[in-house]
């Protein structure tokens, strides 16, 4: 076995990590025991300004966080696989995975700033 394919699996293991991560951080905005504070959670004036919308923003926000860091669990995953018969350039797995990585979470704080937006 040659360096490369342990690189790129290596380097998709980081990114199921990641998503494994952003699911951890999400369960605990999701069920609600995340207080007002200001280093964790969904941080701006109005969710301050009243804890039942800080409340609300948070349990959101760590919905879509779980599903953000599912769908990047399963397409880093399905990632894996297809790499293990197309043998990707490192440059174009980095690439993947970054978008794999990055597009999720970006929908999932898009969806919540509308949300919050909206209450």
């Amino acid at each position: 076995m040659s360096i490369i394919p342990v690189t790129a699996s290596l380097l998709i293991g980081c990114y199921i990590g990641a998503g494994i991560v952003i699911i951890l951080l999400g369960i605990p905005l999701m069920t609600g025991r995340v207080k007002p504070n200001g280093m964790y959670g969904f941080r701006t004036a109005k969710t301050f300004a009243s804890e039942p919308i800080w409340y609300a923003a948070n349990r959101y926000l760590g919905r879509e966080m779980v599903k953000a860091g599912r769908t990047v669990v399963i397409c880093s995953t399905i990632l894996l696989v297809i790499n293990i018969v197309a043998r990707f350039q490192l440059a174009t797995l980095a690439a993947l995975g970054g978008a794999i990585a990055s597009f999720p979470v970006m929908v999932a704080l898009v969806k919540s700033i509308i949300y919050v937006r909206d209450l």
